[in-house]
């Protein structure tokens, strides 16, 4: 089992640098693994549902407030993702466990 959460650890850091460095899109969710539930805390929005706020924003007069939550979304994922580009074994290990159990 420890070389199954070393494994998955060093696949989540990869994942999570390869996600900052790359041009990958910033606000989706992540899984570790294909048949696993995303993890908790990363928010997943399209291009369109944005796209979709910020017409709504337009119309309604409020496009501060449309700026300010789209920041607040990256900045909370890029803090997702430097939490998990330095994830420990027992991070994982409960993770690993929540998945195994659903």
């Amino acid at each position: 089992m420890n070389s199954i959460i070393f494994q998955c650890r060093e696949i989540i850091r990869q994942d999570m640098e390869e996600w900052v460095t790359s041009k990958m899109w910033p606000l989706s969710c992540y899984a570790y693994y294909k048949d696993v539930p995303c993890i908790d805390g990363f928010t997943d929005i399209s291009t369109h549902e944005l796209r979709w706020e910020a017409y709504q924003a337009i119309a309604s007069g409020n496009t501060a407030n449309y700026v300010q939550r789209v920041d607040e979304l990256g900045q909370r994922q890029m803090e997702m993702k430097k939490q998990f580009s330095s994830i420990t074994a027992d991070d994982v290990q409960s993770m690993v466990r929540v998945a195994t159990t659903c």
